[in-house]
């Protein structure tokens, strides 16, 4: 159990590193993208919007990968389907890049970004809870969440630095580096499967009534 939650606390660790970086500076780039396409009157009211409906089809597509992530947890476990993530989130990394040069590409990224999202955050919660004794869960959750704080005190110092000097293509790299770690990491942990009676609808179902 020890070794499945040190594993656990380096991917969520790396990870906030990683999205700490994209989540600060990944809405100035798209910002800056729209800045270079459109004219300087209607720069900043089409900038902001275009930044808004970037994340809105994130969330909306994380939000609906959860069933997706359900039926692969059932069938895969959950350890797989964290690792099963680590794909869309390199094609939502390079689809963010490449949009620097084709504006459409932003919808591909916001895509892939909502996948990758809802994967891991799927798998990870579900390792999470099997990875914790019940009467020590709020303990270890505590750990995971103040050293998400100490990446917040980071990212913005080590993006600021990386986008002055290299540019931002630099920061998405270090992104992907440090998602890199993630999956290795992740190598450590077993794998886990959820209780077949705990379905996502079925649970959502009975939280309504």
């Amino acid at each position: 159990m020890k070794k499945q939650f040190l594993s656990l606390t380096l991917v969520s660790t790396f990870r906030h590193l990683a999205f700490g970086l994209l989540s600060l500076f990944s809405p100035i780039y798209i910002f800056q993208i729209i800045f270079g396409v459109f004219s300087m009157e209607a720069t900043v009211k089409v900038g902001v919007i275009g930044v808004l409906l970037y994340m809105l089809l994130f969330y909306l597509i994380k939000i609906l990968t959860f069933p997706l992530a359900e039926n692969f947890a059932f069938k895969l476990g959950f350890k797989n389907v964290i690792a099963i993530s680590f794909l869309p989130f390199f094609l939502y990394l390079g689809f963010l890049i490449l949009s620097e040069k084709h504006l459409y590409f932003l919808a591909f990224s916001a895509f892939f970004g909502g996948l990758q999202a809802g994967l891991f955050w799927f798998g990870y919660h579900g390792m999470f809870v099997k990875a914790v004794n019940e009467h020590s869960f709020g303990f270890h959750e505590s750990i995971c969440n103040s050293l998400g704080i100490l990446t917040l005190l980071v990212t913005p110092i080590l993006g600021s630095l990386l986008i002055f000097f290299f540019g931002f293509t630099s920061l998405f790299l270090t992104a992907g580096v440090f998602v890199l770690l993630a999956a290795v990491a992740l190598v450590f942990a077993h794998r886990d499967k959820p209780l077949h009676d705990a379905r996502f609808l079925t649970s959502f179902i009975l939280f309504k009534k």
